[in-house]
């Protein structure tokens, strides 16, 4: 599967940022008037989802906005469909992010940042313009931030500039490393992994943003949707590979973390009309992880039971991992994020079940879904044709 090309709304979906201030272009959705919502990065992976669970309310409860980059990207058209209303947002552009927000009539921001280089300056640009009309914010982050550093320098990326130019970076990269390094070569770019700018994007949301605003912080745990990435091998070889076969993560289905943003603004007003962040949430992170912690074999088990299937668990190398993530059309940045969460679970950095997940679903009356339930409803997509041919080796498995 591409997942750039967004054929299975539940997988990984790329999010090209616009190179040229573009206008204001939207498609109004039918559903009538109620709570209203604006997502951010609505053509991305996440952002679909995040936008996703607030249109599957019952009774079209919430009016929802997503901001996107492409309105012709599959996701776009998939929210579109669904009863979003689309807003194509330049997020270098203050001013068009201004009038994106304001002219949404929400005033709750689902800031979901784009997973390129130049992050935390987009971030930075919606949290500076969501001041004129905003007063709720919920950042999606992820797990993991606080171990960035634990990666290998091999797996970080080149930074980006403002204006993402190139010219620009190698620049600006040249006159930081001739002060703090003289002997840096020309052209040498700093290089950050997305995870450490995930960190400085919450540090903007918790202290570049007036007290006037409520700023909550998910930190959203190991997304099972990763395993779409691995979708080739597992139906073509009939293994589920893994860098570890003894470390232990608790996988989260993205359609409960949409779900868990809605249960988190409804804690305090489950009985009113207005959504707000409780004060226990304001200005640090919470982690959000699935309710099942499992390792490989175990969550091969689970993929069994769902897709009726007899996968076979594959301890890999790193680089094995590498070699079937780079299949895939996946850009160096996005990639690097992937490959982060598989480096920090190799290292038992993800060894953490956060319980939050059950209290803020109850909130709205759902219960967390199930690794089970996850291969079963994509069975089409992992489940093999026919028996595997192709075998691991010693390293692998049978369950």
């Amino acid at each position: 599967m591409d997942p750039h090309a967004g054929t299975d709304a539940d997988a990984p979906a790329g999010n090209a940022a616009p190179e040229t201030t573009m206008a204001d272009e939207s498609s109004k959705s039918k559903h009538p008037s109620g709570r209203k919502v604006f997502v951010s990065a609505g053509d991305s992976w996440w952002g679909m989802h995040a936008a996703r669970e607030f249109l599957r309310r019952p009774n079209k409860e919430y009016n929802v906005t997503a901001g996107v980059a492409d309105p012709n990207s599959p996701l776009a058209k998939t929210l579109k469909d669904e009863g979003a209303t689309i807003v194509q947002v330049n997020t270098l552009d203050g001013d068009n992010i201004r009038q994106a927000l304001s002219s949404s009539g929400a005033p709750t921001l689902i800031l979901v940042p784009e997973f390129v280089p130049d992050m935390v300056i987009r971030c930075n640009n919606i949290l500076a313009q969501s001041i004129y009309s905003i007063k709720s914010i919920v950042l999606w982050s992820s797990i993991g931030v606080d171990d960035s550093a634990s990666i290998p320098d091999e797996d970080f990326v080149p930074s980006a500039g403002a204006d993402g130019d190139d010219a620009a970076v190698d620049a600006d990269a040249d006159a930081d490393d001739k002060v703090a390094n003289p002997t840096a070569a020309a052209g040498d770019k700093p290089k950050y992994h997305p995870l450490s700018l995930l960190k400085e994007v919450e540090e903007l949301a918790v202290h570049a943003v007036p007290d006037t605003l409520r700023v909550a912080i998910l930190r959203v745990g190991f997304p099972v949707q990763h395993f779409f990435l691995l979708q080739n091998v597992i139906q073509n070889r009939g293994i589920v590979p893994f860098v570890s076969e003894d470390d232990h993560f608790a996988p989260l289905d993205l359609i409960d973390a949409g779900r868990a943003t809605i249960g988190l603004l409804r804690l305090d007003a489950s009985g009113g009309d207005v959504d707000s962040i409780p004060d226990a949430y304001l200005g640090h992170p919470t982690l959000l992880t699935g309710t099942e912690r499992m390792s490989g074999p175990m969550l091969v088990t689970a993929a069994n039971v769902g897709l009726g299937a007899r996968l076979q668990f594959a301890n890999v190398s790193m680089s094995d991992m590498k070699a079937f993530l780079q299949q895939t059309r996946l850009d160096a940045f996005q990639l690097a994020m992937v490959i982060g969460l598989w480096r920090l679970f190799d290292m038992s950095k993800l060894d953490v079940e956060s319980g939050e997940l059950p209290k803020l679903l109850d909130t709205i009356g759902d219960t967390p879904s199930t690794i089970t339930e996850f291969f079963r409803r994509h069975h089409d997509q992992f489940a093999p044709p026919h028996p595997a041919k192709a075998k691991w080796g010693s390293r692998c498995v049978v369950l």
